[in-house]
């Protein structure tokens, strides 16, 4: 007979709003750290207090009695199968407090289900079981603002109640879990095992754990998120070819598994990769050091910083001027590891560029519907699906509403569109985007470019005209700027085909412009090393 067995599921409600609902960087970091522990370090440490032996899927069977079979552990979520509906209640309730000790404040939910030893019940509770944990969600109370007066006082970092004072600061109870030394530390420690190459012995890389040093002075940052294309079919594809061949439970979970971890491994070598070019870049061309005392070693401040780093999901922040070198780089790693391994991943990337201290979490929502963007670029190309990136530079206050400021911002008279964004990120397109941006920036003359932009707002018409005025300037070698090369009709032709600043995509008509322009937020002051490896990724990803 198949009795009956206990499905569990332990979940963070809303890891980026935990991480990100406060203002200070090593506060993200310590959630980011305890979002990451809770199944991995601090899961397997209550299994062996509790004295339950774990079954990793790669070993998939029935559990027995004193045995948890995890079925998939991912960054803030655990979704674990128990020998009986009793031995998961037990579980849960052990887990439970033994978190509510150790981490108060954090947002934990948890459901289960009785289930049985088949793929088609397996699968059928996972579905129940997600609409369990989202109607509790759903109805967790949250006390901010006026309900809490006179009685509490608020935290002013994230608006919830005070329960302590941190040097003279009133906090919540999450910030003060976030708090914990020990989270900063395990963090640390995590980051230095990433293995690094081609480092001199006189350099020692720093990962800070303040925004503004990140920022070496330039005052904003890149707050970038990628989600992986087409997982869920890819999942959904890999059990249907189960099912048609007959296969148990123990080979689902396994094959499940051995994708899950492909999709973690891919992501780890792709930051990996792109956490490295970025450091040569730094190195080769001089960015922002510290210098310590002799004898000891300069220490390289890190410029990039990861705050979810779990299979597919993945959020940084970076120095903005290497956000888009750290973004190609990891794009032409994450499908050309996954390629290699048989599947080939891409992702969809959102990135919002703003001030040091704007709220990472406006900054999350926007980052989610620039994805949404790149990704319906993509959606519908025949072949291999490409990988792409939507992005939005904040040089003042924004609409909430993603559509709604770009609306406003960018929307010319006539319906026109100042911006050809979302972008393909294929090798070398953005590759090619930089070098197109840096000679509009340095090669056409100053004084017709902010007109020329101008000129776009009111329209194509009036575009078209002004385009016609700055071909013949060129023509007759007019123009320039110090020290630079005047761009060629010939390459002005190029970047603005059809004898316009305008071109049509779809219903649309669009000018690449205004993001030319824009790019100055992203570049470096001295361009030149920049666009040089940028190019060595189109070049590696040829060869």
């Amino acid at each position: 007979m198949n009795s009956e067995l206990g499905y569990v599921v332990l979940e963070v409600g809303g890891i980026q709003n935990f991480i990100l609902g406060t203002g200070k960087l090593k506060e993200m970091l310590g959630g980011s750290e305890l979002v990451e522990s809770l199944s991995k370090d601090f899961f397997t440490g209550c299994c062996e207090s509790l004295g339950l032996r774990l079954i990793e899927p790669k070993d998939a069977r029935r559990p027995e009695a004193g045995e948890v079979l995890a079925l998939q552990r991912n960054a803030g979520a655990l979704h674990l199968l128990f020998p009986s509906p009793e031995a998961g209640r037990e579980f849960v309730c052990a887990y439970g407090l033994k978190t509510l000790e150790r981490y108060p404040g954090l947002p934990l939910f948890a459901a289960l289900r009785p289930c049985l030893w088949t793929k088609e019940s397996i699968k059928d509770t996972k579905r129940e079981l997600a609409g369990d944990i989202t109607r509790q969600r759903n109805a967790a109370p949250v006390a901010t603002g006026m309900p809490m007066l006179p009685l509490c006082r608020p935290a002013r970092l994230d608006g919830l109640p005070a329960v302590a004072e941190d040097d003279k600061e009133a906090v919540s109870l999450p910030s003060q879990t976030r708090r914990l030394p020990e989270l900063l530390q395990n963090a640390r420690q995590r980051l230095r095992k990433i293995e690094l190459d081609d480092i001199p012995e006189n350099c020692r890389p720093e990962w800070s754990e303040d925004l503004e040093e990140l920022a070496a002075g330039q005052g904003k940052v890149a707050f970038i998120h990628m989600d992986g294309n087409d997982l869920g079919k890819l999942f959904r594809a890999r059990l249907e070819k189960i099912d048609k061949e007959g296969g148990s439970p123990e080979k689902s979970i396994q094959d499940m598994g051995q994708l899950s971890r492909l999709v973690e491994e891919t992501t780890a070598a792709a930051f990996r990769a792109a956490l490295q070019r970025v450091l040569e870049y730094d190195l080769t061309c001089g960015a922002t050091q510290k210098t310590g005392d002799a004898p000891a070693p300069r220490a390289l401040v890190v410029p990039v910083r990861p705050l979810v780093l779990g299979g597919d999901d993945v959020t940084v922040v970076a120095r903005a001027d290497v956000a888009l070198l750290f973004i190609d780089t990891f794009v032409q790693a994450f499908e050309g590891f996954s390629r290699e391994k048989g599947t080939r991943l891409s992702v969809g990337v959102g990135m919002v560029v703003c001030p040091v201290g704007y709220p990472f979490l406006r900054a999350f929502a926007l980052a989610e519907a620039l994805i949404k963007n790149a990704k319906n670029l993509t959606a519908d190309m025949p072949g291999e699906r490409p990988s792409s990136m939507d992005y939005l530079v904040i040089t003042n206050e924004v609409d909430a509403e993603l559509e709604t400021g770009r609306q406003r911002t960018a929307q010319a008279d006539g319906g026109a569109w100042l911006t050809a964004k979302p972008l393909l990120l294929r090798p070398g397109e953005l590759a090619d985007f930089v070098g197109e941006s840096i000679d509009v920036l340095t090669s056409l003359p100053r004084s017709a470019v902010r007109p020329a932009m101008n000129e776009c707002r009111r329209g194509k018409a009036h575009a078209d005209k002004i385009w016609r005025q700055l071909f013949k300037n060129l023509q007759r070698g007019l123009g320039g700027r110090h020290n630079a090369t005047l761009m060629s009709t010939e390459r002005f032709q190029t970047l603005f085909p059809d004898d316009s600043f305008f071109f049509s995509r779809g219903d649309r008509h669009v000018t690449r412009l205004g993001d030319y322009l824009e790019l100055a937020h992203l570049l470096p002051a001295k361009p030149a090393g920049y666009t040089k490896y940028l190019q060595n990724n189109k070049e590696e990803t040829h060869a």
